[in-house]
């Protein structure tokens, strides 16, 4: 950051704040838009977190919650379903293991390109159909298809 002092412990001490609408806020939209961003000191000021629930999931005899789209955390979820369906263990199968392993990753990748950020106005996400995706990738049915 362009600000001096130490950012971390004024964080810790006062709160994530201090960078939206703080001390912080014009040097970190500064450190932004010197990285190529557009981001201004009035986009932090106005920014609000979205909460939504988790995504879950009952992988290997576990409970999975994990964090929604932006993050991968579905298409790990995707490709933990499909190599439940095999016997373990996975990781000393050798090649075959390996192979699928590859496989699996890659047809959960292959669907996180169609997740993206779904917005903050879960009526009118920015990603069309990402109720029904994130269904599928959570469905065994599904995983067993993709298998």
């Amino acid at each position: 950051m362009q600000s001096s002092g130490n950012s971390s412990s004024s964080v810790g001490e006062d709160g994530p704040a201090i960078l939206y609408t703080g001390k912080y806020a014009q040097g970190f939209a500064a450190d932004i838009q010197a990285a190529g961003g557009i981001i201004t000191a009035a986009d932090l000021s106005a920014a609000q977190a979205v909460v939504k629930p988790a995504l879950q999931a009952h992988v290997f005899g576990v409970d999975i919650l994990a964090a929604p789209p932006p993050s991968s955390a579905a298409a790990i979820t995707a490709a933990l379903m499909v190599l439940a369906g095999y016997e373990l263990p996975l990781a000393g199968s050798g090649g075959l293991g390996v192979h699928r392993q590859v496989e699996a990753m890659k047809h959960a990748f292959a669907l996180r390109m169609s997740l993206g950020d779904p917005g903050p106005d879960p009526a009118a996400s920015f990603v069309p159909h990402l109720d029904e995706l994130l269904h599928d990738m959570a469905d065994q049915q599904y995983a067993d298809s993709l298998r």
